[in-house]
């Protein structure tokens, strides 16, 4: 997946804060919980060497967004179905003196909670994986130009 951005600033060790453009298609969606004109910041790694203020190409691997789509919302989903199904079975056939639907409501809601909080204890081993980081891959043609010394008429600067 490509995004494109502004480095914001540098952080620790090969690391910047990048805020990231968006694309025409996001702006009335909403489903980011951002409204328009609010920043996307996200912390990339830097194996260019970028400078701060220059407008870069960002890429994370299409298989890492879509495991991570899966684990944030399939894996939840899949667990409230099961605590569902779960709670109104034992209560059925325990025959406890219950509502069973409000029984799997419960345990749906308690399992889907259970396994928020699992992937979240899990997130710091996912992220000094590696694996799920966001890479800056490029620097815009504007910033290349003005690095290597040439200004916008195409002759030399200074």
């Amino acid at each position: 997946m490509e995004q494109y951005g502004r480095v914001l600033k540098k952080l620790e060790g090969d690391k910047v804060l990048v805020d990231i453009r968006r694309h025409h298609a996001c702006r009335k969606c909403g489903a980011c919980g951002n409204e328009a004109g609010q920043k996307s910041l996200v912390e990339a790694r830097d194996p260019l060497g970028v400078s701060r203020g220059a407008e870069v190409r960002l890429e994370t691997g299409t298989r890492e967004v879509l495991l991570s789509a899966f684990l944030l919302y399939i894996v939840p989903l899949a667990g409230l179905l099961i605590g569902l199904f779960t709670g109104r079975y034992l209560v059925l056939s325990l025959q406890i003196n219950v509502h069973p639907e409000i029984a799997g409501v419960v345990m749906g809601l308690f399992l889907m909670v259970f396994v928020y909080v699992y992937l979240r204890r899990q997130d710091p081993g996912l992220k000094s994986s590696g694996r799920f980081d966001i890479v800056i891959t490029g620097v815009s043609e504007e910033e290349r130009e003005k690095d290597s010394g040439f200004n916008e008429a195409g002759g030399k600067s200074g």
